[in-house]
């Protein structure tokens, strides 16, 4: 049986034609953000969900790089009030867990409550590379 998603689509033109700003698409086991950077000028187009429903969310090991690359620059995961960093690696083409300010580690589940924000934001890249843009699938 297909679980019901939602599809949130919003394209950003960077004057080099469309980047995927940002993509969120909801099912009732993952949810699935896009975040990007663009540079020159600096535009942060962060992906976000707020939740309807009290959810775990667990936090993942590595966020793919699906455009550009991270080079050794980091990335945050916003779980509700729980913060978490990410660092560039695998020469970019990823970023990887490296702490959450609440203490959890990757794999763990982080509880939210209805209407709290879940959001992605690439803090930087390697912008010799073009934007830089990620994927993330996250589970509950």
């Amino acid at each position: 049986m297909n679980k019901p998603a939602l599809f949130l689509f919003c394209f950003l033109s960077n004057g080099c034609g469309n980047l995927s700003a940002s993509i969120t698409s909801f099912g009732t086991d993952s949810l699935t953000l896009v975040a990007s950077k663009t540079y020159s000028p600096d535009v942060h187009s962060d992906a976000s969900h707020t939740t309807t429903h009290p959810t775990a969310v667990t936090v993942p090991a590595e966020i793919l790089v699906t455009q550009g690359n991270a080079g050794t620059f980091n990335m945050s995961l916003f779980l509700g009030s729980v913060t978490c960093t990410f660092v560039g690696a695998s020469a970019g083409s990823k970023y990887t867990f490296t702490s959450c300010d609440s203490g959890h580690i990757s794999g763990q589940a982080v509880n939210l409550l209805a209407g709290e924000e879940i959001r992605a934001h690439v803090n930087d890249g390697d912008s010799t590379e073009g934007p830089t843009q990620i994927q993330i699938r996250l589970n509950f």
